[in-house]
């Protein structure tokens, strides 16, 4: 956003949040992602009993959306990241990609 106009929806995002990424902005960046992946990956959405945590879950690996983070967890025993847990900060479209691919690849692990 550096040369950018800022739209009036991120604008409203700053002011009622204090930054330009609540958890709801990502989920739905999130779900345009994968909507239109090309991996036959069978994520299922899903939210906390309060509807407060938007996560996505896929083959005992877990993608937890919070406000300003995505935190992606693998609860498998084995493959390389198995019983991990990994931070990802999102500034940036970009961020919730990297995300978004490091969960992939987690998924690819066997």
């Amino acid at each position: 956003m550096d040369n950018e106009k800022i739209s009036n929806k991120d604008l409203l995002d700053i002011i009622k949040n204090g930054h330009l990424w609540p958890a709801s902005k990502i989920k739905e960046h999130l779900e345009k992602l994968i909507l239109f992946n090309s991996f036959p990956f069978n994520h299922d959405f899903g939210y906390d009993k309060d509807q407060n945590i938007f996560y996505v879950h896929d083959d005992d690996c877990y993608l937890f959306i919070f406000d300003r983070r995505i935190e992606v967890a693998c609860n498998r025993s084995d493959g390389p990241s198995g019983n991990q847990t990994f931070d990802h900060t999102i500034n940036s479209e970009n961020d919730i990609l990297a995300a978004y691919d490091h969960f992939k690849s987690i998924l690819a692990e066997t």
